[in-house]
């Protein structure tokens, strides 16, 4: 079973980049796809290289260090299967993001360096805290 964690208001997340926050210590990148919200590990599982700072175009994050593009919605390579990028469950509640943070919803996790690339303070208006 997940448990949820506020991250942000929804609001916050730009429809045309990603808004990274922490959600119990992990470091996510926030999507906004058709304005739907979704959240991936912020490492690309190639080389640990922040998603939240690649560029975003439409449904597609392209990591900054090999170029490697993942779609936000499911964590896949287009068109190849085998490496992905962890997802976690997302839901919107009053105009604020929750992200699920048991693994049990998440997709599988992948062995990656933690990101460097991204300081904390980035991620300074994210607020962490538990709402049921």
């Amino acid at each position: 079973m997940n448990r949820f964690v506020r991250v942000c208001a929804a609001a916050d997340i730009p429809v045309d980049r990603s808004r990274p926050a922490f959600a119990e210590g992990r470091l996510v990148a926030l999507f906004k796809v058709d304005g739907e919200v979704f959240a991936l590990d912020d490492s690309c599982p190639h080389a640990g290289s922040s998603l939240a700072a690649g560029r975003f175009d439409g449904a597609t994050v392209t990591c900054r260090a090999h170029g490697m593009r993942f779609d936000v919605r499911t964590g896949r390579m287009p068109g190849i299967d085998g490496l992905r990028a962890t997802t976690y469950p997302v839901r919107v509640l009053d105009g604020e993001v929750l992200v699920g943070t048991d693994s049990g919803g998440a997709s599988p996790p992948l062995e990656a360096a933690a990101s460097a690339d991204m300081a904390p303070e980035a991620c300074s208006g994210a607020v962490q805290c538990v709402k049921e």
